[in-house]
């Protein structure tokens, strides 16, 4: 598929293509090498962003090499970290999965909790020790009735 200006290509691909996530590659036929921008086309990483939070990028194959797919995994991970606004701050997690395995995490951020440190003091025990007591009397005294 040639470069076309604006979007027509979407409208004539149909909407099942981008169900499925199957769209057309572009592909400069004015070069003169078109078996190189063929195979351009075929070995790149697609990365869709869509609204929801998760994205999955295909960056090897179960054929290639060892060192390859290492290669292939830090190098989509670089790039795609460039896409998200905060960068490394915008990623939640970063999971790894091959075809017949369990998702297997490779980088996980820790919430954005505000710690906050109660000081226990003699009075503060007391207080809820009587609530935990004024509570188990409420109890008690239903006899096995129940609030409607």
């Amino acid at each position: 598929m040639g470069k076309e200006k604006g979007e027509k290509w979407k409208m004539r691909v149909g909407k099942q293509f981008f169900k499925k996530k199957k769209l057309p590659l572009p592909i400069d036929l004015s070069h003169k090498n078109w078996k190189e921008q063929i195979e351009r086309a075929c070995s790149a990483a697609l990365l869709f962003f869509s609204t929801s939070t998760c994205c999955v990028v295909r960056v090897a194959k179960a054929s290639m090499e060892r060192d390859d797919i290492i290669e292939n995994v830090s190098a989509a991970i670089d790039e795609i970290i460039e896409f998200i606004p905060k960068k490394l701050g915008g990623v939640r997690s970063l999971h790894l999965k091959f075809s017949d395995s369990a998702t297997l995490p490779l980088y996980q951020s820790l919430p954005d909790i505000k710690l906050r440190i109660e000081v226990v003091t003699e009075k503060n025990v007391e207080q809820e020790s009587m609530e935990v007591e004024e509570s188990d009397k409420k109890k008690k005294s239903k006899n096995g009735k129940f609030d409607r």
